[in-house]
């Protein structure tokens, strides 16, 4: 039973007619309960009944196959007749092929770990949540077939197997460095759906959709992109609440900019300009497109611009005004579109518009601190009027901390350490498992390592033993576990290592490192090793210990890296540096602006699609 899909047994009749028995074979088909548009998917899942008993002979081994085989239309037009032929062909001949096909299974996940993985020396425990943390995420997607991800992944139909914004902001981070072309497919799905995107952005403001304000639909342009709170299989909203759009689908809109943020990290990392032309330009554009249609104008000290009525991460408070993590995920999408339009030698308008909204669009900040006047350095309030007068404040998850990691928007290290302090106190301990990570991330970066430490134990404490698998609530909390296996808090946790343990930024022309020693994590850790990352076509490795660290290029392709003043990294060398002096790890030699406008006067054409 499912609250998601109905399903029974398959005909007896068409079992056999593959050779197949009840008594040895699990048949069941069935559909999905709703439909996104007229569109319900049909499945089959089969499988061959392992034996209730094995006797064994002393000094005798016994291999026993359990084939699993999912099938639905998505890409067969009979899914049953699919997966019981995909049985057949490795149960014949006492599993011949299902012998080989293990073989090619481990040699396969084998290079995927070579490829990219974080290894822990001092602590078993911690080095056992990390690998079972990337293998669920790294389950759940594939290079060559661009679904997306959600919440619990494969394993389980928590959250109806949607997409949402867990995917770009929680899950997306580690696979960038670790394994990119995989990244990369996340934004191809996106990518794939735009035209039901830009459904959302001109429907916005009608009756039972998203909130827009009066007047959005005479500005928003026809390649403006609204994308959905939670996505399927056609990228249509499928966030319904009592048969209708929900507050979520209504007024939580900074997923578009969540996205938007994505392309531009994917940018950076790989310089990519064929994806830029093809996909990533007409992703930011049409993101920044509909937030240039739904800000609003005010005159406030000066020309500014309002986002209101909205819903931030923090899904306890809505609908509010001018929410900080929405405004400035929104600024972002409005300045990378233009960044990413002069890249490609697009200039004036609508780009310089998209600049001047960016620059003028309004985000909470107060010299005040709510609880601690005295402290230096300001404060950015969740909302306007925030908080909210005769109401105690609680944050269900990470929100305006956001703006430090991973954002960039806020980069005043007092103001950090003051929004850290602030919403520690008023978040709620029972929220969803990602949210301590990225306390843990900004505490390394404050340099605060007495703080860290709780909060990165606390970001991995919802894997379960003995296998790892993920509670989206602790277990303390009333509404726990809640999704299972939820692999969001496994890519807030992963990002806590990739991002905060090796002390790694992305930058636009550089990756920056300034690592915390690994006791700030408060395990046995002595040294975390990021044992492959990618950047520029190159693979790299980084090994983070109390006193130093090591950067060591370890094969690939593209533009000549150069480590700090030590110049050019060469393949197999290793580089030490002091631990607690910041590093850049860039390009050599910048291209030449002549070198950049020869070449884009052979790419320019027309990219809105």
């Amino acid at each position: 039973t499912s609250w998601s899909f109905n399903a029974d047994l398959a005909p007896k009749e068409t079992v056999e007619k593959f050779g197949f028995t009840r008594s040895n074979t699990h048949a069941v088909a069935g559909e999905t309960k709703a439909a996104e548009i007229n569109n319900k998917t049909s499945f089959a899942l089969v499988a061959n009944r392992a034996p209730e008993f094995v006797k064994l002979l002393p000094h005798r081994r016994e291999t026993i196959y359990a084939i699993t085989v999912v099938v639905t239309t998505l890409n067969s037009t009979d899914p049953l007749a699919s997966a019981l032929r995909t049985l057949s062909q490795f149960t014949r001949n006492n599993f011949a092929a299902a012998r080989k096909l293990h073989g090619e299974h481990v040699a396969a996940w084998r290079r995927r770990w070579d490829y990219g993985r974080i290894e822990v020396s001092g602590d078993l425990a911690l080095a056992q949540v990390v690998n079972s943390s990337l293998y669920y995420i790294r389950s759940s997607i594939r290079h060559d077939w661009p679904h997306g991800l959600s919440p619990g992944g494969l394993s389980s139909d928590g959250y109806s197997g949607h997409s949402f914004w867990d995917m770009e902001t929680w899950m997306y981070p580690p696979l960038l460095m670790l394994e990119p072309e995989s990244a990369k497919t996340v934004l191809q799905y996106r990518f794939d759906r735009r035209e039901h995107a830009k459904r959302k952005a001109r429907e916005c403001g009608n009756l039972h959709q998203s909130y827009c304000p009066p007047g959005y639909q005479s500005k928003v342009a026809p390649e403006a992109m609204m994308f959905p709170w939670e996505s399927a299989h056609t990228g249509a909203d499928v966030q319904y609440w009592g048969g209708r759009l929900g507050p979520w689908g209504r007024f939580e809109q900074h997923i578009t900019g969540d996205i938007s943020f994505a392309a531009q990290q994917y940018w950076y990392v790989s310089k990519d300009r064929d994806w830029l032309r093809h996909v990533g330009m007409p992703l930011v554009n049409g993101s920044a497109s509909f937030y240039f249609a739904r800000l609003e104008y005010m005159k406030r000290d000066g020309d500014s611009f309002n986002y209101r009525k909205v819903m931030g991460p923090d899904e306890y408070s809505w609908p509010v005004d001018n929410s900080g993590y929405t405004n400035a995920v929104a600024r972002k999408a409005l300045l990378f579109a233009y960044e990413a339009a002069y890249e490609l030698g697009f200039t004036g308008h609508p780009y310089w518009d998209f600049q001047y909204r960016a620059e003028k669009l309004y985000i909470p900040f107060t010299w005040g601190v709510p609880g601690m006047p005295q402290r230096p350095g300001g404060f950015h309030p969740e909302y306007e009027g925030f908080p909210k007068p005769g109401r105690r404040p609680q944050a269900k998850q990470a929100d305006t901390i956001l703006l430090a990691y991973p954002l960039g928007v806020s980069t005043n290290r007092e103001t950090n350490l003051n929004d850290l302090m602030y919403y520690e106190r008023i978040t709620d301990p029972s929220g969803p498992a990602m949210t301590w990570s990225v306390f843990a991330i900004n505490w390394f970066g404050a340099k605060n390592y007495q703080k860290s430490t709780g909060h990165f134990r606390k970001g991995f404490a919802n894997a379960q033993a003995p296998f790892g698998v993920w509670t989206e609530f602790p277990s303390s909390a009333p509404n726990y576990p809640g999704c299972i296996n939820f692999i969001t808090g496994a890519g807030g946790f992963l990002q806590s290592l990739v991002y905060g343990t090796s002390g790694m930024r992305i930058k636009k022309d550089w990756l920056e490192f300034d690592p915390p020693p690994p006791r700030a994590t408060g395990t046995y850790a002595w040294k975390l090793t990021l044992h492959s990352f990618h950047y520029r076509g190159w693979r790299l490795r980084q090994e983070v210990m109390e006193h130093k660290a090591t950067y060591k290029l370890l094969g690939g392709s593209g533009p000549r890296l150069c480590l700090g003043t030590r110049g050019e990294m060469r393949i197999g060398r290793v580089y030490t540096w002091p631990r607690e002096k910041k590093l850049k790890i860039r390009p050599c030699k910048p291209v030449r602006a002549a070198v950049r406008k020869r070449r884009l006067q052979n790419e320019r054409h027309d990219i809105f699609v």
